[in-house]
C-alpha cells in the first residue's frame, strides 16, 4: 500500500469512526482523464483505472447521493462508485453550480455525497460551500479528491487529498 493510499484510507476511515461529529461530508472530484479534447469524450484507459481506484477508495463510505453532469466522462468516473447498485446518479448541467450547491445543502447532517465535476466548476463548488482558501486546478490535474465537512455553523472544513496515480 502506497503512502498516498494509506493517507486516503485513514481519512476515509475517520469518516466512518463511531462517535464522529455529524457534519455533512461532501466528496468532490474532477472527472478522470479523457481520450481527447472533444466536446463529450470517453475516459481514456488511464481514466478508467483512476475511476476504479476511486471506487475502491470510497467503497466503505456510506454515500446517500451521487451527483454527475450531463457529460459522459463524469458518469464514467462515478461508475465504480455507482456499481454498488443502490441508487442512480443525479444528473445536472455542467455549469449549474448553484443548483448543485442547493441540492448538496438539502442533505441532512451526517449524510455523505459524492460529486464528479469539471476543472472549471470544482473551484466554484469549493468556494460556494464555504472554503475560503482558493482552489485552482491545472488543465492536466485529475488526482484531487476534495473533502468538505459542512457543519451547522458557517465554518466548513476543507481538505485537499490526492488520489493514487
Amino acid at each position: 500500500m502506497s503512502l498516498r493510499t494509506a493517507l486516503l484510507a485513514g481519512v476515509v476511515g475517520a469518516v466512518l469512526a463511531p462517535g464522529a461529529a455529524q457534519a455533512q461530508v461532501v466528496w468532490v472530484v474532477r472527472h478522470a482523464e479523457k481520450v481527447d479534447e472533444g466536446k463529450d469524450p470517453d475516459l481514456s484507459a488511464q481514466g478508467h483505472l483512476r475511476a476504479e481506484r476511486l471506487g475502491r477508495a470510497l467503497r466503505d463510505v456510506p454515500l446517500t447521493a451521487v451527483y454527475v453532469t450531463h457529460l459522459k466522462r463524469t458518469r464514467q468516473t462515478a461508475a465504480a462508485v455507482l456499481a454498488r447498485g443502490r441508487w442512480e446518479p443525479v444528473t445536472l448541467p455542467a455549469g449549474d453550480v448553484d443548483g448543485l450547491v442547493a441540492r448538496i445543502r438539502g442533505h441532512r447532517p451526517g449524510e455523505q455525497v459524492f460529486v464528479v465535476g469539471h476543472s472549471d466548476t470544482l473551484p466554484r463548488v469549493w468556494s460556494a460551500l464555504g472554503c475560503s482558501r482558493p482552489l485552482t486546478l491545472r488543465h492536466d490535474e485529475y488526482d484531487l479528491l476534495l473533502r468538505l465537512d459542512l457543519d451547522a455553523t458557517p465554518a466548513t472544513r476543507c481538505t485537499v487529498l490526492r488520489q493514487e496515480n
